[in-house]
């Protein structure tokens, strides 16, 4: 009979190896798009197989019983049923919907294996954990490093993911190579975003537990700078600065109010002193797709009046305050249905802010507002009860304890940045991260299940 509890950890080690290096693997030893989909779908079935195998063994040991299901399971089944009607009311395909679903719920799967298995992993497990994500990180940001020194011919060449047709698929296609910025790394992730979000919750994961266990501390701070120094060469601002920002949000959190008062008023001063050395009139912004530019000069253009012009005319500043206003004001609580096509072409015909979408990725950067116009106001906010509630959960079960839990303390850090996240990039459709977040909220809720039981046995015992 199978051990559950390091069966669970074996395949937990087994999904984050494969998510991290699987679009190199792939790129280079697979031919043809087909055996490249099944092989990309296989993780996913393995993880729902699982789940159906741990629900099917509950039913027959009767322990399913013992399963309660709370406010944010309903907030689940309640959006799934939005979802449903919504793309029925708008004429969209079914199948189509559920494949955009699929992308950013899939991994909520093995947060339910985790959930009902009550499983959390005992410090061996942990410290296995710890040394195989700090290998990755290790081996990702080497490779990234090598992959802007060598240049974009030896990143296609040896790391570059196959790029899929979407119109053969119909499946979201991969971001061609020739749209990468030039002189970005990508490690083995083939996308930048990928990679910059798996090393900021590594990051995260790093630094809480330097600062729970401090024998580790070293170490641990060390692998968080690597971390940001990986995400630098992926020249995405968004995560790197959603990284620099972990350290503030731990003291706050572990009430060290005068280190947040003291680095915030150090970053301040740099960003002052940054400014004032650099005349702000004097940094040209250029399109690094088109020009190259190195990580310093990519993060400058941050500095640069012409971006933030560009971006509230034409970019995620745009989107957000135009279509994300037309969106909330179109009076359509469901939205337009999660079928993708359907909704674009329901949009394209309104005119106006949403008829500018027509030809433009511009789902692809800001997913809050894009979940605004596929799942609606209502949806959106279903979803983020959803979060706040196992949020909430997580932050009880630390109040109710004194044991220094890193994975549920990451995960009250990464739920809390979420959503700036969501904002910069659809982070939970990112594999890696997304698998990673889900576990961590998975691990938090089990511990709060296990800790509410063992209180409610020793109230009993008391009273007894």
């Amino acid at each position: 009979m199978i051990r559950i509890q390091p069966f669970i950890f074996i395949v937990l080690i087994c999904l984050i190896l494969l998510f991290s290096f699987e679009e190199m693997l792939y790129g280079r030893l697979l031919n043809g798009e087909l055996s490249y989909i099944l092989a990309k779908t296989f993780s996913e079935l393995l993880v729902y197989g699982i789940l159906f195998l741990v629900v099917v063994a509950k039913c027959l040991d009767k322990s399913i019983s013992n399963f309660r299901v709370t406010k944010a399971d309903f907030c689940i089944l309640f959006f799934l049923m939005l979802v449903f009607i919504s793309t029925l009311i708008n004429n969209g395909d079914l199948f189509k919907a559920l494949i955009n679903l699929r992308a950013m719920m899939r991994y909520i799967a093995f947060y339910y294996i985790i959930v009902l298995l009550q499983w959390t992993p005992t410090s061996r497990q942990l410290d296995i954990l710890i040394k195989v994500l700090s290998l990755i990180v290790i081996t990702q940001v080497g490779f990234t490093l090598l992959q802007h020194v060598l240049g974009e011919e030896f990143r296609d060449r040896f790391f570059a993911p196959p790029v899929i047709k979407a119109e053969l698929t119909e499946i979201q296609s991969l971001v061609n190579n020739l749209e990468t910025k030039i002189g970005v790394g990508y490690g083995s992730f083939g996308r930048p975003a990928a990679l910059a979000f798996f090393l900021f919750i590594c990051a995260i994961i790093f630094f809480v537990y330097g600062s729970c266990y401090k024998n580790k501390s070293i170490s641990m701070y060390l692998m968080y700078f690597l971390c940001l120094i990986g995400i630098f060469y992926t020249y995405k601002r968004g995560p790197l600065l959603l990284t620099l920002s972990i350290p503030i949000i731990w003291w706050w959190f572990v009430g060290h109010r005068f280190r947040v008062m003291l680095l915030g008023a150090i970053m301040l001063s740099g960003v002052i002193a940054l400014m004032m050395v650099s005349n702000l009139s004097s940094i040209e912004y250029v399109k690094a797709k088109e020009v190259s530019l190195s990580p310093i000069q990519s993060l400058m253009q941050l500095l640069s009046i012409e971006y933030w012009q560009n971006t509230s005319s034409g970019s995620r500043g745009w989107f957000i305050m135009e279509v994300g206003k037309e969106a909330i004001t179109s009076f359509k609580p469901l939205g337009y249905g999660a079928d993708v096509n359907n909704a674009q072409s329901i949009l394209a015909a309104k005119g106006g802010a949403f008829g500018k979408l027509v030809g433009w990725n511009a789902f692809e950067d800001v997913f809050v507002i894009a979940s605004l116009i596929y799942y609606g106001p209502l949806g959106l906010l279903v979803l983020t009860l959803f979060l706040i509630l196992i949020y909430r959960r997580s932050i009880f079960f630390l109040k109710q304890t004194s044991n220094n839990n890193v994975l549920v303390q990451s995960f009250r850090i990464a739920c809390f940045l979420l959503p700036l996240a969501l904002f910069m990039e659809r982070a939970l459709e990112l594999r890696a991260f997304s698998f990673i977040f889900w576990t961590l909220a998975g691990v938090s809720i089990a511990s709060s299940i296990k800790s509410y039981s063992i209180n409610e046995k020793d109230i009993k015992n008391t009273i007894g």
